[in-house]
């Protein structure tokens, strides 16, 4: 219940567009009581399926950029990303 509490302030002090839309997943917190935080079967799955999607998303962004440009520091940065955001779905997954 409190990463799920301070993902989503993570997520509103955010500026970048991702971030915004992985927001939009998340129930409004003035609708939640603070007893019972916890995800719709629809909403989790919606969550999961983003971090996943994204995830994927930087891993081929990492895999470009080391290959193509030997950055390893810009490769590792999206690989660190990536792997972040796994455990965001693993999370969802085990504990929303």
């Amino acid at each position: 219940m409190f990463m799920i509490s301070l993902t989503i302030l993570f997520l509103s002090g955010m500026s970048h567009n991702s971030t915004r839309d992985a927001s939009k997943l998340l129930p409004n917190t003035d609708d939640w009581n603070r007893n019972n935080m916890s995800l719709s079967p629809a909403q989790k799955i919606k969550l999961i399926d983003y971090w996943q999607k994204s995830s994927a998303n930087d891993l081929k962004t990492a895999s470009d950029i080391i290959s193509k440009t030997s950055r390893y520091s810009g490769g590792l940065f999206f690989l660190h990303l990536s792997l972040e955001k796994k455990l965001k779905a693993l999370y969802v997954h085990k504990f929303g």
